[in-house]
């Protein structure tokens, strides 16, 4: 999973994922008023919109599912999901 900030791209770990699922709180990051919280720096990181794949071999299908839409728009209100 990937995190747009205004100084670029903040990989997140991704080791404890399955083929469909990215979830930073596996990580011990969290959000803030749509914002990422590194617990690595202590700080939040001011979010433009974030980008995961689902890595499933033979789905093919690009479309975000419903927990996408769903997770995303509480964690990251008015921002983009790419």
């Amino acid at each position: 999973m990937g995190v747009a900030t205004d100084d670029g791209v903040s990989v997140l770990p991704s080791y404890k994922n399955d083929g469909s699922t990215a979830t930073p709180e596996y990580y011990d990051y969290s959000w803030k008023n749509g914002d990422l919280f590194d617990p690595v720096t202590g700080k939040t990181q001011p979010t433009l919109g974030t980008v995961h794949t689902h890595p499933d071999p033979g789905t093919g299908d690009p479309t975000a599912s419903v927990y996408d839409v769903q997770y995303f728009s509480n964690a990251t209100p008015d921002k983009v999901l790419w």
